[in-house]
């Protein structure tokens, strides 16, 4: 299965509400016969909330045109899959990147090199937690030039976020649903378990300004 991503196109307004003290991202919140209708994604279910629970906010990215990095495609293939927010608990698509570790600029791609992913195997870290293997590659939040390319071509799903793990900044995934951002850590672990079982993952597909023209 394949996804389609549109890069150079006006892109809906995004919405966030606040409830309980928390911010969440929606796709639709509106005022109706006095309660506050929200659609959480796009085809999802309508739910009323009284005005007094549940507060509209606007996120300040709304209503803008990206612009791709480059004028053609991109120089790496972006790959895709869903990822379980650990603050909402949804299933949020991520954005990444998927390079073998000692050569950035050789993508993975299916089916998956085992055996020379083995062979820059971190075995230290396999060794402290042998849940999962450990293959050498990366993934968004690894290589800065890549990162930052991700960032310029899709600015409503990654930005620059704080880690309290790394106690470093660097492009994360945003949560769709909550805009928590997803750390590097977490993504490079499900990525290393897709592999590992020679689960193919999706291919994200996209269109750049000279596609639209």
């Amino acid at each position: 299965m394949k996804n389609h991503y549109i890069v150079g196109v006006i892109i809906i307004k995004t919405i966030l509400v606040k409830a309980n003290g928390q911010k969440f991202q929606v796709y639709s919140a509106e005022e109706v016969n006095n309660k506050i209708c929200v659609i959480f994604n796009k085809d999802g279910k309508k739910y009323y909330y009284n005005k007094q629970s549940i507060e509209i906010l606007e996120n300040k990215r709304s209503n803008f045109v990206l612009e791709s990095y480059i004028k053609g495609k991109l120089p790496f293939t972006v790959y895709t899959f869903k990822k379980e927010c650990f603050r909402c608990h949804g299933l949020t698509n991520v954005i990444t990147y998927i390079k073998y570790k000692y050569s950035p600029y050789d993508d993975l791609t299916y089916p998956w090199d085992i055996n020379r992913l083995t062979n820059s195997q971190d075995i230290f870290a396999h060794i402290m937690d042998p849940s999962i293997e450990y293959f050498g590659l990366s993934v968004i939040g690894n290589l800065p030039k890549f990162d930052s390319i991700l960032m310029n071509a899709f600015p409503d799903r990654i930005d620059v976020r704080y880690s309290n793990t790394t106690k470093t900044s660097y492009p994360m995934n945003l949560c769709e649903h909550c805009g928590t951002p997803q750390g590097n850590y977490y993504i490079y672990r499900q990525v290393n378990e897709m592999i590992d079982d020679m689960q193919q993952i999706d291919i994200l597909e996209y269109t750049t300004l000279e596609d639209e023209k």
